[in-house]
């Protein structure tokens, strides 16, 4: 989940390898987390069933994270 200080679940969901890895290196003093990859159908087809605020798109950088509603996983599957 992406870091979030108001308590909503934030699925991190990273497009480049840099990004994921300088969210991993904040995380590994919190939890000992291993990067997934997933096919983009199936991605957003599991995001659709989990019970999300939204998803946030390289939220550790280097460049600025994008957020979107959780509703946004439903949009790509039907696109």
């Amino acid at each position: 989940m992406a870091p979030d200080q108001k308590g909503q679940a934030l699925a991190a969901v990273f497009t480049f390898e840099d990004a994921c890895d300088a969210f991993l290196e904040q995380a590994r003093t919190q939890v000992d987390m291993k990067p997934l990859i997933y096919a983009g159908k199936d991605l957003f087809k599991m995001l659709s069933e989990m019970n999300l605020t939204g998803i946030v798109f390289n939220c550790s950088g280097p460049a600025p994270p994008v957020a979107f509603a959780a509703a946004f996983s439903k949009v790509v599957l039907e696109a």
